[in-house]
Order: C-alpha cells, then sequence, then structure tokens
C-alpha cells in the first residue's frame, strides 16, 4: 500500500512531455506543487522505512551511535566521552522507566468499573495491581516494585525540573533518588524552591556531596523546629548486628551525629598514628581492629608490637601536623602514661595477650562546628555546621561549645559565604592556615571526594616557590588524590573564590566548590 502511495506521489509530480520539453513553459503554481510532493514523498519515505525515528528524541540516536561503537579500539578520551554517553542514555532509560511505571498505575486504575474506582478499596486493589505487575516484569520483589511506583510517581507530579534533568541524561537515578528521600517532610508548597535550590549544584556533585547539601537545604525547609526532630530522631538510637559472609558480620549504631563523627574521628586519627612502613594494614582494617580494641579493651588483634614501636620513633615524636607526637617509652608507657598495646606498665607482654581497657591508643575525640555570628548572640536561628557531617540545631552546637577554653574567629563574605582570604608567603603553612583551608574546604578537593579535610594534605596549586603560600593557591587534598595531581597528569587551577578546574589525562575538565554551608 505504501509502495502504491510512493509511486502515485512520484506520478503526481512528474511533469509531462510537453512540460519536460520547456521548462520555462512550468507554471509557478506548478513548481510550487512540484515542491510540496516531493517534501511530502521524502517525508513519506522517511515514515515509511523509520517509523519510530521520524519525531523521536535525540537520545534514540544517542543509542544508535553508541550501538555501532567498537570499544577495544577506543583511547582514553575516547573512552571516557563514550562512558559518558553511555552514562546519559542509562538516566534517559530510568526516566522513561519512571513515566512507564506510573502509567501502568493510572491505566490498572481507569480499566477498574467506576464503582470500584472511586473507593478505597478498590484504588487499594488497582495500587496492588500495578505494583505485581510491575515487579513481574521487572524481576523485582513486590515491596521494592512498590518504592519504584511510588518515587515515580512522587517525581512526576512534584519534580518536573528534576525529571527534566533525568531525562537529558544530566542526573542519573541514585542522585534523583536522593533528592526525593532527602525531600521528605517538607511541604508541598515549598518544594519548587527546594528543588532549584538543590538542582544548582546536582549536575557537578556525586551522591554523597548531593546528599549533604540536600540535607542541608531539608534542615532549612523543614517547618518543624530542628531541635524538636533530633530529639526525636535520639529517641531510636540503637546498635544493631548484622551476619555477613565468610565468618565476618556488621557492627551498626545509629547515634546522634556529633556522637558519632567524634567517635569516628578519634578512631581515625587513632588509625593514622598506627600506620607506618613496618605496618600491613591499610587504614580502613585499622580503623575495624581499633574500634574492636576500644569496645573490648583487648590488645588489637594482629598489631606488631615493635613495629609500631619503631614506626613511632621513626617520626621523632612529631604528627602530621607538625604538633608533638606521643613518645613511647621503654617502660611500656605512652606520652600520656598509658600502658602500651599488649604490655603492662613495665613494658612486658600480658600473658593472656589481653591489656587494660587504658591501652588503646589515646586520642582526644575533635569535631569542628561552625556557628553563625547571629546565632551565637541569639539574633536568629541559623543552624549550625558540624564539619563532616553537615547542619546541626543551634541548640545542640551551643551546648557542646560553652566549655570550650578557645575559639576560632573566620570572617566570611556575606554574599559568598566562603571565608575572607589571608595572606601568607612562607612554604611552611602555620597551624592556624590550615586549621582556615579545613574550614574553606570540608573536605578533599578532587572531584568526588568526601575524605574530611582534617585529614589530608595541604598542597599548592602552583608549586611553591612559583606560587605563593597564599590561600588562593592552596587546598585541601587527601594523599591519594596528592599523588594523583603530581604523578599522574591531573591537573588543577584556581579560579577565585576556592573555586578549583580541575583536567582530567583524558582532557575532560571538572569543576569543585569550597564546602557548601548554604
Amino acid at each position: 500500500m505504501e509502495e502504491e502511495q510512493i509511486r502515485s506521489s512520484e506520478e503526481t509530480r512528474m511533469p509531462g512531455p510537453d512540460v519536460a520539453s520547456d521548462s520555462a513553459a512550468v507554471p509557478d503554481a506548478a513548481i510550487r506543487d512540484a515542491a510540496v510532493s516531493e517534501a511530502a514523498v521524502a517525508a513519506l519515505t522517511v515514515d515509511s522505512l523509520f517509523p519510530r525515528l521520524v519525531n523521536a528524541h535525540p537520545m534514540a540516536y544517542l543509542a544508535r551511535e553508541l550501538t555501532g561503537t567498537v570499544v577495544d579500539d577506543l583511547d582514553t578520551p575516547g573512552a571516557v566521552a563514550a562512558l559518558a554517553d553511555a552514562a546519559r542514555l542509562e538516566s534517559y532509560a530510568a526516566a522513561l522507566k519512571a513515566r512507564l511505571t506510573v502509567r501502568i498505575g493510572q491505566t490498572v486504575l481507569d480499566e477498574m468499573p467506576d464503582r470500584a474506582r472511586n473507593t478505597v478499596s478498590g484504588q487499594s486493589l488497582a495500587y496492588a495491581t500495578a505494583v505485581s505487575e510491575i515487579g513481574c516484569v521487572l524481576h523485582l520483589a513486590e515491596r521494592t516494585a512498590g518504592f519504584l511506583l511510588n518515587d515515580s510517581t512522587t517525581l512526576l507530579e512534584n519534580f518536573p525540573a528534576t525529571l527534566a534533568a533525568l531525562t537529558g541524561g544530566d542526573l542519573d537515578y541514585q542522585r534523583v533518588r536522593t533528592i526525593l528521600t532527602q525531600a521528605e517532610g517538607i511541604p508541598l508548597q515549598t518544594l519548587p524552591q527546594y528543588e532549584t535550590a538543590v538542582l544548582q549544584r546536582a549536575k557537578e556533585q556525586n551522591n554523597p556531596q548531593l546528599a549533604a547539601r540536600a540535607r542541608r537545604l531539608r534542615e532549612t525547609l523543614h517547618p518543624e523546629a530542628f531541635i524538636t526532630r533530633k530529639t526525636k530522631a535520639a529517641a531510636d538510637r540503637s546498635l544493631t548486628f548484622r551476619p555477613a559472609q565468610d565468618g565476618m558480620a556488621y557492627l551498626e549504631a545509629f547515634l546522634p551525629a556529633e556522637t558519632a563523627l567524634a567517635a569516628y574521628n578519634t578512631i581515625t586519627e587513632a588509625a593514622q598514628k598506627a600506620q607506618g612502613p613496618n605496618e600491613p594494614r591499610i587504614l580502613t582494617q585499622l580503623r575495624a581492629d581499633l574500634a574492636a580494641t576500644y569496645l573490648l579493651g583487648l590488645t588489637c588483634p594482629h598489631t606488631n608490637k615493635t613495629a609500631l614501636a619503631e614506626e613511632r620513633a621513626s617520626n621523632d615524636g612529631m604528627n602530621g601536623d607538625g604538633t608533638s607526637g606521643d613518645d613511647t617509652g621503654r617502660n611500656g608507657l605512652d606520652g600520656d602514661g598509658h600502658s602500651r598495646p599488649g604490655r603492662n606498665a613495665n613494658g612486658h607482654r600480658n600473658g593472656d595477650g589481653r591489656a587494660s581497657k587504658t591501652e588503646a591508643p589515646k586520642v582526644k575525640a575533635q569535631i569542628m562546628i561552625m556557628i553563625p555570628l547571629f546565632s551565637l548572640l541569639g539574633i536568629t536561628d541559623e543552624a549550625a555546621e558540624l564539619t563532616g557531617y553537615g547542619p546541626m540545631p543551634i541548640e545542640t552546637a551551643l551546648d557542646l561549645a560553652k566549655d570550650q577554653p578557645a575559639w576560632y574567629r573566620m570572617l566570611t563574605d556575606p554574599v559568598t559565604n566562603i571565608p575572607a582570604k589571608q595572606d601568607r608567603n612562607l612554604y611552611k603553612i602555620p597551624r592556624k592556615t590550615r586549621k582556615w583551608l579545613q574550614i574553606r574546604d570540608g573536605t578533599c578537593r578532587f572531584p568526588g571526594c568526601t575524605r574530611q579535610a582534617r585529614f589530608t594534605d595541604t598542597d599548592h596549586t602552583i608549586p611553591w616557590p612559583k606560587g605563593p603560600s597564599q590561600i588562593e593557591n592552596l587546598a585541601c587534598l587527601c594523599k591519594r588524590h596528592h599523588k594523583l595531581k603530581h604523578k599522574m597528569g591531573w591537573k588543577v587551577s584556581q579560579t577565585g573564590n576556592g573555586i578549583l578546574t580541575w583536567k582530567a589525562p583524558s582532557h575532560q575538565t571538572y569543576t569543585t566548590h569550597p564546602k557548601d554551608t548554604r
């Protein structure tokens, strides 16, 4: 039938013998009709050959291009670009899946009899049917299918800009779910404000970074007082045991943020002190072993006591920040007068390998809290910032800070909220400047890294002495990414206000910002 239509159209637009012999005799109207006919035939031909691609989304063409990609022929830049395209296509598919999921829920309800459709029991039955259909086709447990339907409905009804970003490949579904999760409790009329603010940085943030920003916005926009919600949540604190494979298990504690972070920082600093060339365990293993040490009061398992002592001695009693470390004496006491792990006060090994509860490395629990001046003076109730976590009630921050003997004052730009710069042009960076930099950056400044700034190195963006030891040429980098910068061809520059632009070996560029406190 389509071939007959094409043939008929071609016959219609073909000139007769007399016309063909003298083009000057063709009327203007005939020329216009012939042009229209040609366009119609061309459109019809495309429609007949590619009926689903005529008005298709650009992602359809991207899929066709990726399908023809020979992966083994790609160099690094080409593979990185193709991976980015594949991620965009995956996001588009996730958006389409959300729309189809909601459509299934709608059609199941629409196909029910009018009497059942307008009852609670009928709507509940339609929902259960839709969830079952979705679960079966996607091979999901019904509970998971229900979450998918609920999230998809929320996305389509309340987050149009987020859906557009997912459809366009600017966000992946994991980050979209984070935006939806953190919006819980925010009034419906305030959701557009939340969505606009959270999407300002979402495209350039990974999921942990986005979660921190979204959580901060949630605390700002939530109608219930922050301290009230924190008090309610603290009532659910708990410690749980969860078996795992291969003779292992998880021990998880649900605690107030300031308590959990102080414990984590204590263990991390103790683990860093235990590291050295003769210590085979990596940092994560040391954290786990030391956590068990603190909880059980036992000598840390598998610790090489001699190597640990030699490592501490090799550091000449200095910690990584230049302050005096805890020297280990020959009598088995550390710098604080506590027994060394696995030894008694006389320096002898305990026969059963056990030690007193004071034998774990002693590190004072430290957390960093930023309190706005007006909140400190009682003028506003703006939330404080717990570095390494996010916002915390001003009441909790003031309670923790009231007994502190000293405060660190920092002035910030009233518009950008970025700390005002300090001048310095010596290679050695003083402790106060490093502290200031840690407050500004919050984390390692490599794209996607969330390691706390207090556990990082201070890097000169332009190496000293060509680059000054001033704040606009300094940034926090963890040891791993500090090494990548100097050894693997990653380039970085500062563009002002603490903003860093990174260029990867593949020539892709990425931008990172100072810690977001708004």
